[in-house]
């Protein structure tokens, strides 16, 4: 086995990223790094199942399809899937105000995790190398982070892994020349009014020539030592979580929990730098993501407050003083954060065809269904409960699920006019704390139906429709032994 095979999946091993057998989804960009992990993860003696996703983020046309055709040709060469998405970036940060980096940054984990979902794959293998810890380390720096962001990418996190973390580029290029493969050039990694490329092109180099030539090394070293430092101060601020405050968990098992309650005597007690890590790690297990002025304020609070002082974040996250205890809670419902990646409450899920789609978020599933208009009455009737139809051609694969946005709009079945979700929800009689049940089916971005309760009116049933879609929104009912 090649030396560096050899590291990559005593990697695999050590951190337990990959299992023989395991589905995984390879983001491959055609370009050095990942093409190295696509060759090596596909002909090493793991047996994984592998599906090679490119995402066009529609900035360099051009390039975008040479890479395209590029990665499919490796992918077949090696008999392994291929997929390729488009993604608007440029879109996405006119919206909502991101930089060209964030913006593809953000629309690139949403397609891959988008394809991992319908793949029902374990994980995504991205090709981030030493050479990139060392970059965003410096990126973090220069732009202010705490330990948690000095300490630099992990191996793992969550469904992203990273098997090339501590592997030089050099190494790859070895790889790619001694098994005579070929890569693509991104022109946009040699534009300096990006900061990651001028920290690569212009600060690095100057630092290693004038003031350490093993800078990369010991930036290296320090993230190493950082990591398992903020590992430890984690594991001591999960034990003052456990001994400080009492969790309500949520009725339905994936759900966040119901509310935290803190004891504020002996918070007011704990070192400031632990009082901050509590604060936000309360707010992480509620799905809110505070900032570092946001975190000081709500320590402030819950430290020396007086009873009845309340906080609220964007979120939906509320934190009330109660003579000796701060509860956090979502009395209005939780609300998305700007930009945040699909999660527990927030979701993206296409719906590609027919067939039952699952939402383990909401403990649901979705029956998709497609029947000739001529069958709709007699099929309608033998239904259960929860099922909604639309017009097929005019609701055409394929179709998104997720959950409506704030202030978004839809004009149900029927209606003069548009309203806002709330407002239907409310119509409806539809609870604060139940309205996450019930996602919206879209059709290029507009809402076709609120699953298990409206349509749009535009979908409609008419005499000039051939076929329906039949969309059964139900429970899955969890199994007790």
């Amino acid at each position: 086995m090649h030396d560096l095979v050899h590291k990559i999946v005593r990697n695999i091993h050590t951190h337990q990223l990959l299992q023989r057998g395991d589905k995984v989804i390879i983001a491959t960009s055609g370009g050095v790094d990942s093409t190295a992990l696509l060759h090596i993860l596909a002909s090493s003696e793991l047996d994984l199942n592998i599906t090679a996703v490119y995402v066009d983020h529609g900035l360099r046309p051009e390039e975008a399809n040479n890479e395209k055709h590029f990665t499919l040709d490796i992918a077949r060469k090696l008999g392994v899937s291929h997929r390729s998405v488009a993604v608007d970036v440029y879109g996405l940060q006119k919206k909502q105000s991101f930089s060209l980096e964030e913006a593809a940054r953000i629309l690139r984990y949403r397609a891959l995790e988008k394809i991992r979902d319908e793949l029902k794959a374990e994980e995504i293998a991205v090709a981030h190398t030493a050479g990139d810890q060392v970059e965003e380390f410096l990126i973090r720096m220069i732009r202010g982070s705490g330990l948690k962001g000095l300490s630099g990418m992990r191996y793992r996190q969550g469904h992203i892994i990273r098997p090339l973390l501590d592997i030089s580029r050099d190494s790859l290029l070895e790889y790619l020349h001694q098994h005579n493969l070929d890569s693509c050039h991104d022109s946009s990694n040699d534009d300096r009014r990006f900061l990651r490329n001028r920290i690569r092109l212009d600060l690095l180099p100057e630092l290693e020539a004038r003031y350490n030539p093993a800078i990369r090394t010991n930036i290296l070293q320090t993230t190493a030592i950082l990591a398992q430092e903020e590992a430890f101060l984690e594991d001591i601020a999960r034990d003052h979580l456990n001994n400080l405050c009492t969790i309500i968990a949520a009725t339905t098992p994936g759900e966040l929990p119901t509310s935290i309650s803190c004891q504020r005597v002996p918070f007011h007690d704990l070192h400031p730098a632990m009082q901050r890590r509590m604060i936000e790690s309360i707010c992480w297990k509620m799905g809110s993501r505070p900032s570092f002025r946001q975190i000081l304020q709500m320590v402030k609070l819950v430290a020396t407050g007086r009873p009845g002082s309340k906080f609220h974040l964007q979120s939906g996250l509320r934190l009330l003083l109660d003579g000796e205890t701060a509860h956090f809670s979502h009395p209005q419902g939780r609300k998305p954060i700007r930009g945040e990646k699909p999660g527990p409450q927030q979701f993206e899920k296409v719906i590609a065809t027919t067939g039952i789609y699952e939402f383990r978020e909401l403990h649901y599933e979705l029956d998709v269904k497609r029947i000739a208009r001529k069958n709709l009455s007699h099929d309608l009737d033998d239904q259960p409960e929860g099922t909604i139809a639309v017009d097929a051609d005019l609701a055409h694969f394929p179709l998104l699920a997720r959950p409506p946005l704030p202030g978004e709009t839809m004009c149900p079945l029927g209606a003069p006019g548009k309203k806002k979700i709330a407002r239907i929800f409310s119509d409806l009689k539809i609870p604060a704390d139940s309205r996450q049940h019930y996602p919206l089916v879209l059709k290029d971005n507009e809402p076709a139906a609120i699953l298990g309760l409206k349509i749009a009116d535009r979908y409609k049933i008419t005499d000039e429709t051939t076929a329906v879609l039949l969309l059964t929104w139900k429970r899955i009912e969890t199994k007790t032994e």
